[in-house]
């Protein structure tokens, strides 16, 4: 941006003796006009009368200003110098909100992040702002209260100003919009203010897309027999994190929160992953079965669908994970005391089914794969 030019210092400026006769440009009224504007528009105290005129409060909101934004306050704003260019700056609302893209969630879950990287010492604070609509860059909002759903971000690194600590309060605060706000887009500002009285808003909003909802509750071994979540059709099915952030869990694809409302719900894999917290290795039943229980020992393994039946069936109390690979795919299921849990390709939902002491069929099918062409193992996770 351009920055002003003074014909002379404005401000506290060393008198010449009486004895020199010189013509001094210091304080000169359009000057000092400029800067009593800039330093009301940044609510630096004392607020100054706009007339021209260099006065006491004068030197005192100057020296207010650099105590906040600089290092050395001299009561003095010189042409071209360090007070200057960051009162043009400030007073003329250079912030500008970077692009925003999703990050690992323990990291903060989102990329936020403003230019130029402006810091200060007292006074004045940053706010992350979400908003409903594009808001123009006019958009009438003079104190902080009447700013939408805003967190402080003050003490933040201005490249990222979200941590991991900060995600309860914006999670909530975008949860604040209602249930339909789970996968959309929303618009984030950057917001200054001192006291109550904002003096600037990044000159740009920044679009994100929130999380897909969450859950209530962790997927619990024995669900609800038609749980409202459906079955994931597709790849790279999205986990559930294992630690609640306020009170609910979250999908997560990479680490990162997932966002696309088609990936919202589990498989086979997923359902027992969620269960017992994995975050990994989670892509296959023997994957699986080492995360929960270690080691490689399978109670069956590889054998036919009557061998799995045949031990499932006298192995009734106890928990084990079952799983299977034929020539039209496989599955993944868990077992507790008798009772298998799944999430069901074929319903598209949760499902349990009691282990049979005995199966017939009389098309040669089977409750689980293919009684051909199947292989199926079996590890106990107790």
């Amino acid at each position: 941006m351009n920055i002003p030019t003074l014909s002379g210092p404005v401000g506290k400026v060393p008198k010449a003796p009486p004895t020199l006769k010189v013509t001094s440009s210091a304080n000169q009224p359009a000057d000092v006009l400029l800067v009593q504007r800039a330093l009301n528009k940044l609510a630096c105290d004392p607020k100054v009368a706009e007339n021209g005129k260099a006065d006491d409060d004068l030197i005192a909101a100057i020296s207010d200003f650099q105590s906040s934004w600089l290092t050395a306050p001299d009561g003095k704003v010189d042409p071209g110098g360090a007070t200057l260019r960051r009162l043009a700056y400030l007073a003329n609302g250079a912030w500008m909100i970077s692009p925003i893209a999703t990050k690992k969630i323990e990291r903060g879950g989102y990329r936020v992040g403003y230019e130029p990287a402006f810091s200060w010492n007292r006074n004045y604070r940053a706010y992350l702002t979400v908003h409903n609509l594009n808001l123009s860059p006019s958009a009438n909002l003079r104190r902080l209260g009447e700013l939408p759903h805003c967190i402080d971000v003050t003490n933040r690194n201005h490249r990222d100003v979200l941590s991991y600590e900060d995600l309860p309060q914006f999670l909530s605060t975008i949860g604040s919009f209602g249930d339909a706000i789970w996968g959309s887009k929303r618009y984030c500002a950057i917001y200054i203010a001192r006291g109550d009285l904002i003096i600037g808003r990044s000159r740009n909003l920044a679009v994100m897309t929130c999380p897909i909802r969450p859950l209530n509750a962790k997927p619990a071994v024995i669900m609800p027999e038609k749980d409202t979540l459906p079955y994931y059709h597709g790849d790279g099915a999205p986990l559930v994190t294992p630690t609640p952030i306020n009170d609910k869990y979250w999908f997560r694809s990479g680490g990162e929160f997932v966002t696309d409302n088609d990936k919202r719900g589990l498989n086979c894999c997923t359902y027992p992953s969620a269960v017992y917290g994995l975050t990994s290795g989670t892509d296959s039943g023997e994957h699986i079965a080492n995360a929960i229980a270690g080691g490689t020992a399978n109670d069956v393994d590889g054998e036919s669908y009557d061998d799995m039946m045949t031990f499932l069936t006298k192995h009734r109390t106890g928990t084990y994970l079952f799983w299977y690979d034929y020539s039209g795919g496989g599955h993944v299921v868990l077992v507790v005391d008798g009772e298998a849990h799944e999430w069901s390709q074929t319903t598209g939902h949760y499902k349990h089914t009691s282990i049979p002491t005995a199966y017939d069929d009389k098309k040669d099918g089977c409750l689980w794969g293919n009684k051909k062409t199947g292989k199926y193992w079996v590890r106990c996770l107790d």
